[in-house]
């Protein structure tokens, strides 16, 4: 909304200028006012503080990107993830975590793209699953559906290689508390996946907002569901 503003401002002070230039009395050797000498005069005037006002803009916007992708820093650089850049705007955190390898990209809303959060928290599972929303395409596209029951998690669809696996995961009251803060409230907090693969768990996101206290909460309940998913998947092993 702050850019659209200064974008609207810039025509208006533009033709401010050109008329101050045009109008206001200036000694010599500067050009009478509204001569023809003053009007190419205006016309230099206005064309610099156009052009000066672009390159501020241009700055200003690239900074605030660039701010915008750092909103996770203060959680995570602490915790002594490596930092780096992602894809010009975003950043990308790495290391360990709880002896668990750990990645985050984060890229900030443009324009009409939403933000976008993809979390990666390794773990011995060796199985594919995927719950969302709506049907899951990223991973596990060809795997069947898990008809299950209702559950806290409200609407959402399951889909498995091994059934029997999954239903165990949904029955397991530590993994249903954990997906619950990551999947819930889709209506306020954006769109959400959950990915379960072979070496990790994957948690994928559009959130409409990124505040520390909500990302805190969803990293920590990802942290459980790595370590309820290993037990869970262990005991229910063929």
């Amino acid at each position: 909304m702050r850019i659209l503003l200064l974008i609207f401002i810039l025509p208006i002070l533009l033709l401010a200028c050109a008329l101050l230039a045009l109008w206001i009395p200036l000694p010599p050797p500067f050009p009478a006012a509204l001569s023809s000498e003053r009007n190419l005069f205006s016309a230099i005037a206005t064309g610099i503080l156009g052009l000066s006002y672009l390159v501020g803009l241009a700055v200003y916007v690239l900074s605030s990107f660039r701010q915008a992708g750092r909103t996770l820093d203060p959680i995570l650089t602490p915790s002594g993830l490596l930092s780096e850049s992602y894809m010009m705007f975003g950043r990308q955190y790495q290391g360990t975590i709880e002896g668990r390898q750990v990645e985050i990209n984060f890229l900030p809303p443009h324009g009409i793209r939403p933000a976008l959060l993809n979390v990666y928290v390794g773990a011995d599972l060796g199985v594919r699953m995927a719950i969302g929303r709506q049907k899951p395409l990223l991973d596990c596209g060809d795997c069947p559906r898990v008809e299950v029951e209702k559950t806290r998690l409200g609407q959402v669809q399951v889909y498995a290689q091994e059934k029997a696996r999954a239903r165990s995961l949904l029955d397991d009251a530590t993994s249903i508390a954990a997906l619950s803060r990551l999947m819930l409230d889709s209506e306020t907090l954006g769109f959400r996946e959950v990915y379960w693969q072979p070496d990790r768990i994957w948690f994928r996101a559009h959130p409409q907002v990124v505040t520390e206290d909500q990302f805190q909460q969803w990293f920590e309940a990802l942290l459980k569901l790595a370590e309820a998913s290993e037990r869970v998947f262990e005991d229910a092993a063929p």
